[in-house]
């Protein structure tokens, strides 16, 4: 998504792209090609696709060696490659973007590192405390391309201010005008009046009216990331309508949890239209993500999707998104880090209709003037372009 949104507005300022990504699909499990392929999309735009062994599980060594083989596929491409004016380089993966900064820094093209994820140290943190020593020896060579790979950048990009700081802290290097934030936020829906329409009936069967009830929703992947436990007592102790939408490795307890009880939907996957819909008809967006250190440096795609919508967000994340919901008024938090559980938020907005009323006109207002999702891409390809001097094809 954020390549892809990247492209379209560096295709709009007249230059042509070349985007590299795997030929594995992250999210389905699938290869598209099983092969090594150009996919010629216009004049303009090329897409290359890197072919891996794939993996079945997000977090395992087959992963590791998928990314190993892609980083290898790549450096053995990158030998026939003419390098372009500059480069805008996702991490992680380390390997690839280790492979592809070297490339970039040998030829003399200005480059710019996305961070979104905190590797390798996040699979530390997934280490028992007492075998942390053995890890951190075990991810010694991660942590030198991470290192190598990030100082071998012009500059750093990332989601927040907070994730480009330890990016910064991990490369031993202070803030400089190469480096930058763009928020990891997303392109609003487009809906015509007419699919909306069957969206709402296909809600309507499903119980969940445009009546002006209190309601809450959730739209996603149903894993490990969430915590839903807290939805299961909000089920119990406010008046809301609680809709959970999604399927997923966590499905099943998340069912186990909430599924019998009278003021909860669960749809399963629904359409873009269908979430739309719901969000049209829904009170406040939620978001009960688990406290992970890496999460609790980011913003949400949740939090920009519900302040496009101009909807309040309630999380259980704290950090960054704290700040924000408190600094902006959009939202309230529940869990660690707060007072109130997610009933009691619920309870306290479901009380005070005024509130609503003003956050979700902070949030339509915060997403215009900070994180509308053309102005978001469009500052990060003049930032790509400025590395250059403003010389770019």
């Amino acid at each position: 998504m954020r390549a892809i949104s990247l492209s379209e507005q560096i295709l709009a300022l007249g230059h042509r792209v070349v985007l590299w990504s795997a030929d594995y699909d992250h999210f389905s499990h699938k290869h598209r090609y099983g092969r090594n392929t150009k996919v010629r999309v216009s004049d303009s735009l090329e897409i290359r696709l890197i072919r891996s062994r794939g993996y079945e599980r997000n977090l395992g060594p087959g992963r590791l060696v998928d990314h190993a083989q892609m980083a290898f596929e790549l450096s053995r491409l990158l030998r026939n490659e003419d390098p372009p004016d500059a480069a805008f380089v996702g991490y992680p993966p380390i390997e690839t973007a280790a492979v592809m900064t070297r490339w970039l820094k040998s030829a003399g093209i200005p480059s710019l590192v996305d961070v979104k994820d905190a590797w390798p140290e996040i699979f530390l943190r997934a280490v028992p405390p007492r075998l942390r020593p053995i890890g951190t020896l075990a991810l010694t060579g991660y942590s030198h391309l991470a290192t190598r790979c990030l100082r071998d950048a012009t500059g750093l990009s990332s989601i927040t201010d907070d994730f480009l700081a330890w990016a910064l802290s991990l490369c031993g290097r202070e803030r400089r005008t190469s480096d930058a934030v763009f928020p990891l936020t997303a392109a609003p829906v487009q809906i015509t009046d007419a699919a909306l329409a069957e969206a709402g009936r296909w809600w309507d069967e499903q119980g969940v009216p445009n009546d002006g009830r209190l309601r809450g929703y959730f739209v996603g992947s149903l894993h490990s990331s969430y915590d839903f436990a807290p939805v299961a007592k909000a089920a119990e102790d406010s008046n809301f309508q609680l809709v959970v939408c999604g399927a997923g490795s966590s499905e099943g307890e998340v069912r186990a949890l909430l599924g019998d009880r009278s003021n909860v939907v669960m749809p399963g996957w629904v359409s873009r239209n269908q979430a739309e819909a719901l969000a049209r008809r829904s009170t406040v967006a939620l978001a009960p993500i688990a406290p992970h250190p890496d999460f609790m440096m980011s913003l949400p795609n949740k939090y920009f999707d519900a302040l496009s919508k101009g909807l309040p967000l309630v999380t259980g994340l704290s950090g960054t998104i704290t700040t924000e919901l408190t600094q902006h008024n959009v939202g309230m938090s529940y869990g660690p880090g707060s007072d109130l559980t997610l009933a009691e938020c619920l309870n306290v907005l479901g009380s005070d209709p005024l509130l609503v009323k003003q956050m979700s006109a902070n949030a339509l207002a915060l997403y215009e003037r900070q994180y509308r999702h053309d102005v978001v891409y469009r500052r990060m390809a003049e930032h790509l372009t400025g590395l250059t001097g403003g010389h770019l094809e």
